[in-house]
């Protein structure tokens, strides 16, 4: 794969301001608490990780599916794996209970939360999470409905469900409001379609935010949809990709297109974004899953998704 190259200034008077934004759905998780912090140095896939990171060598990076912990010590130990001087995570909604379900995904607190790296300051005071806002309570939410009519979860579930699974944030680094984000699987459901609907439901909250925001913003995450293949309510993400605010560079790779992700079942798909504002000024893009070369090899240990970046000046 050709990589862009460019001048990475950010910000800089009188000079060209561009940054390459990243992400990757890490699939850093673990069996229990504490063990990918345990491993972080000796992980052959974290390794990989590391050689991935360092050949885009992204400005802002976000990793999804990353185990953490609430005192940040994951956080601080990924910085100084990755080489960031600065990160910010929170703690997912797995292993919070609603009622007596939990709210996502995930075996232990802090299994498949987010973590985003940057070279440039964050500030916490100024960091917006729309984790806990709860999913009866988006407009224009549809919840899910027995076969009788009724509603799928019980009145305790129901008064007290998030939305979000992996999470949702809106962080300010190097002078952009960064729509950081990652959502529920469509699938392993019944016919009540509950994790295809509140996938559904995941991006309509992302675009209310979107709604509310000055640019410029990117939005960066995994929405776990494609628009053109697999389970979901693809035509969600259609819209999502066409909104007029967002411009969409569509980055590729030798090896699978537009794909970012392959299974054996269903085959490669289009799940993690990186969408820039449309006052931004893209100037490369790109899927790390070249055909040949070392990095063949690192983009396939590190994870069954590939590493997506996007170049913006302004």
């Amino acid at each position: 794969m050709i990589l862009v190259c460019c001048l990475l200034i950010w910000p800089g008077a009188g000079s060209a301001q561009t940054l390459r934004i990243a992400t990757l759905h890490a699939e850093l998780g673990r069996k229990g608490p504490g063990v990918l912090l345990r491993d972080l140095e000796r992980d052959p896939q974290v390794a990989a990780q590391r050689q991935l990171i360092d050949a885009i060598d992204p400005d802002i990076l976000l990793l999804t599916k990353v185990d953490v912990d609430a005192g940040g010590q994951t956080l601080a130990a990924l910085q100084a794996r990755f080489g960031f001087d600065h990160g910010y995570s929170e703690m997912p909604n797995s292993a919070v209970f609603a009622g007596d379900m939990r709210m996502g995904f995930g075996p232990f607190a802090g299994a498949g939360g987010m973590v985003l790296l940057s070279r440039h300051p964050i500030d916490p005071a100024r960091t917006r999470s729309y984790s806990a806002v709860l999913w009866k309570d988006v407009p224009g939410a549809v919840v899910p409905l027995k076969q009788d009519g009724t509603s799928f979860f019980p009145a305790a579930v129901q008064q007290s469900l998030r939305l979000a699974t992996g999470g949702l944030w809106v962080i300010e680094s190097a002078g952009l409001h960064l729509v950081v984000f990652r959502n529920t699987t469509p699938a392993f459901d019944g016919p009540e379609d509950r994790n295809g609907l509140r996938q559904r439901d995941q991006l309509r909250l992302i675009s209310q935010v979107l709604d509310k925001l000055q640019a410029p913003f990117v939005a960066v995450g995994n929405t776990n949809l494609d628009p053109d293949s697999g389970d979901g309510h693809r035509a969600a993400m259609r819209d999502f990709l066409s909104r007029p605010d967002l411009q969409d560079p569509v980055p590729r790779s030798p090896m699978g297109g537009v794909k970012t992700a392959f299974w054996d079942k269903p085959g490669p798909m289009r799940v993690s974004y990186v969408l820039p504002s449309r006052d931004l000024t893209v100037t490369g893009a790109g899927v790390v899953w070249p055909a040949s070369g070392p990095l063949r090899d690192s983009a396939e240990q590190a994870s069954r998704h590939r590493l997506v970046w996007v170049d913006i000046t302004r």
